[in-house]
């Protein structure tokens, strides 16, 4: 297995696959990989889909960059490298990469670019995806799964396991089964469906919060902004210990009992409530932002 390997990459290597001739070039390429490899993806610029499927192979189709100059199609035992090598400098013109990569839905991907947009679905052993200015959607993923961008979006569909997302200027959308979620972001806006969740941490500078769900019993939600509103709506008959403060100048609206606020000095509004037995935890802070808590 490891010969084949090596002997395909010789093949690449000596028709240019690995060559600044190649920029800009039809792909069509495959190569043989344990089912459960760790897949390693670096791409500078372009838009990336990576596809989970029932082959033991990793596939890439597409067009590379304009101003690539090699591409690393390598694999040493259970680790495959893809990497589009780019010059260091100069990246100003051209387009960048188009490529379809399908991996076994068992493997686990590292993606990593800077303005790639990515689209990664049905991989069941985990992901973890880095770019800074591109979009990232994720869908049909097991396991942990990790996503970092500075002003691109997230998206995550379908996603069970853990997640574990921050973005600075993007926004995130999320539509979950995953029992914990982490997500952290200063100016983007939050909307989150998700069902029964076991512990949700978020942390907000200035965007919006708008979350949907149900809290599993003993589960924990923690929410915190400065100034973005958060609208928080949890089942009917919850069961949870409930401490949520608006900070200066934040309201508090409680649309889940009949319970008020309580205006504390120097008008800060504060709700302090058990529901049922008490044994989950929901705690929502902000410095200056409304918080409304409602059924679903």
């Amino acid at each position: 297995m490891q010969l084949e390997k090596r002997l395909l990459l010789i093949l690449l290597l000596n028709s240019g696959w690995a060559s600044n001739a190649n920029a800009g070039d039809a792909i069509d390429t495959s190569l043989a990989v344990p089912a459960t490899a760790v897949i390693s993806i670096n791409n500078t610029r372009g838009a990336v889909a990576i596809i989970g499927w029932d082959q033991a192979q990793v596939s890439i189709k597409g067009e590379l960059d304009d101003l690539a100059e090699a591409l690393v199609f390598d694999a040493d035992e259970g680790l495959i490298v893809v990497d589009v090598k780019m010059p260091r400098q100069d990246l100003n013109w051209g387009n960048g990469s188009d490529l379809t990569i399908q991996v076994p839905h068992s493997s686990r991907v590292k993606f990593v670019g800077v303005s790639s947009e990515v689209e990664i679905e049905n991989v069941l052993g985990g992901v973890q995806l880095q770019s800074i200015s591109g979009d990232l959607r994720a869908r049909k993923i097991e396991g942990q799964l990790i996503m970092n961008t500075v002003s691109g979006d997230i998206i995550i569909e379908g996603v069970a396991g853990s997640v574990l997302a921050s973005t600075i200027s993007g926004d995130l959308a999320l539509s979950v089964t995953a029992t914990d979620v982490r997500l952290d972001t200063v100016s983007g806006d939050l909307v989150i469906e998700m069902a029964a969740v076991d512990h949700l941490a978020v942390r907000s500078v200035s965007g919006s919060m708008d979350i949907t769900g149900e809290l599993n019993p003993a589960g924990q939600i923690d929410l915190s902004s400065v100034s973005g509103d958060i609208r928080l709506g949890l089942q009917s008959g919850l069961s949870a210990t409930v401490d949520l403060e608006g900070g200066m100048s934040g309201a508090i609206e409680n649309k889940l009992s009949e319970l008020e606020a309580q205006t504390h000095f120097p008008a800060r509004q504060r709700l302090n409530a058990v529901f049922g037995d008490g044994k989950g935890r929901v705690s929502v802070r902000t410095v200056s932002a409304d918080i409304t808590l409602e059924e679903v």
